[in-house]
């Protein structure tokens, strides 16, 4: 019982001179129980010294000199080392001193799949990161810092995963708080970082990512713009940060080639670049409505042009502008004074977007009541009260000059009701003769006799 005393002395002075990480390792090893395939490191520091790696059997055993088999499966470090000193205090060394070390764990693994060079499972080791992790399976295949990177971790109380993503291009920048130790069991997943080229550019499909990757690099790479790259138009999806969908980001794909601030995107891994070229629509009174590709300074005008110009009379054509709403919900409608912009007012054609559609429809005006012919009537230059009531055939014998009226439909729905005389017409006031305006109504009352 001498000895005992020195036993401690050395004891303390071990840990009094060991490496600062080695205390903090047995530390966090205190807990781990030894499986199958792990190998240990015991080391009999008095009375003689004495070094054995062992491996742990199938059964859970290893063999150590002088007292054969010792079960260790399921033990601590710190339990094997009171078995080993027990059993060895048993008549074959006196106060023997011993530490055990675990040297490999191989009874828990890790899993990296992927884009590595060597995927696989691999032995646990202390303080096992991602990137070391990485490291151990061979590195990236690919390009390192555009690679996604994932964790699934086993869930403890149910079937599955928690799957966490690492900003491995953080980590690699020397972000320490972005690298994740892992626990037994964890499966890394690394896959190359892609985008995605659809549309109208010469070289659709998938791509690898590289650093700074923006749209027109991405366009570029596919290839280019399969038409008139200015009046193309481009979105981007992206998935949300929930993960629960995709949304809709419009480029400025005008404003990125020209080189204006914050315009040209910097895509994620993942990202979708669409581009569709720019058209328009032309419907209604035209020689050739259709599809039409946009052009440079394309207006209103320019584009019924393209369409083969009016079917009807141009000037008494009712023109409209269908537009998406810049919240992407609904369309608007804008009003075109076809008139006007034919009248040597070039200023007021309106300049076209991409996706815009342009209604014609041919100026009709309407005429009911007392006259000998009501209907539908195609508008022509200068139609006033007294011409519509004309070509509608004239009063009945029943209409009253003086109750006429003209019924104008207003943008917000209703109507502006104006009332005419025709006899104060007739005779000679022709301020009265009111100019009708397509879509109007004449309404020829009955006269009381």
């Amino acid at each position: 019982m001498k000895k005992l005393p020195v036993i401690i002395l050395i004891v303390c002075g071990l840990l009094a001179y060991a490496p600062e990480g080695w205390a903090q390792s047995s530390e966090d090893m205190q807990e781990y129980t030894v499986g199958a395939d792990d190998i240990l490191e015991i080391n009999v520091l008095q009375p003689e010294k004495l070094t054995v790696t062992a491996t742990v059997s199938p059964d859970g055993a290893i063999t150590f000199p002088y007292i054969g088999n010792v079960q260790v499966k399921k033990m601590s470090l710190n339990q094997i080392q009171e078995e080993i000193q027990a059993k060895l205090s048993d008549g074959y060394m006196k106060y023997p001193l011993i530490s055990v070390i675990l040297k490999e764990s191989r009874s828990r693994k890790f899993f990296v799949y992927g884009d590595v060079n060597k995927p696989g499972a691999y032995s646990m080791e202390q303080n096992t990161s991602v990137l070391k992790a990485i490291s151990i399976a061979g590195g990236f295949s690919k390009n390192s810092p555009s690679s996604k990177v994932e964790v699934l971790r086993p869930r403890q109380d149910e079937a599955g995963y928690e799957k966490t993503d690492v900003d491995i291009k953080a980590v690699m920048k020397g972000n320490a708080r972005a690298d994740i130790l892992l626990n037994p069991g964890d499966t890394i997943i690394v896959s190359e970082g892609k985008f995605f080229v659809y549309g109208d550019v010469n070289k659709p499909g998938v791509y690898s990512m590289e650093d700074q990757i923006s749209v027109l690099k991405a366009v570029s790479l596919a290839g280019g713009f399969s038409k008139n790259a200015s009046n193309s138009k481009v979105k981007l999806l992206r998935r949300n940060e929930q993960n629960e969908g995709q949304e809709t980001i419009a480029v400025d794909i005008k404003a990125a080639l020209k080189g204006s601030p914050g315009t040209d995107i910097t895509l994620l891994a993942g990202d979708t670049v669409i581009v569709s070229e720019g058209k328009v629509f032309v419907y209604g009174e035209v020689a050739k409505p259709g599809v039409y590709s946009m052009e440079d300074d394309m207006t209103v005008l320019k584009a019924i042009s393209l369409a083969g110009g009016f079917s009807k009379n141009a000037s008494s054509s009712r023109v409209k502008v269908m537009r998406q709403k810049k919240d992407q919900e609904g369309q608007e409608t804008i009003e075109v004074n076809i008139k006007q912009i034919m009248q040597n007012a070039p200023e007021k054609d309106m300049p076209l977007q991409p996706g815009d559609t342009v209604l014609i429809s041919e100026g009709k005006f309407f005429v009911y009541g007392e006259v000998n012919r009501p209907g539908v009537y195609y508008m022509e230059d200068n139609i006033t009260v007294l011409k519509a009531i004309a070509i509608a055939g004239g009063l009945s014998k029943f209409g009253s000059s003086g109750k006429v009226k003209i019924l104008r439909p207003l943008p917000a729905g209703g109507y502006d009701t104006y009332r005419v005389n025709i006899k104060d017409i007739m005779d000679g006031s022709a301020e009265s003769d009111i100019m009708l305006q397509p879509g109007d109504t004449v309404v020829v009352m009955e006269g009381l006799f």
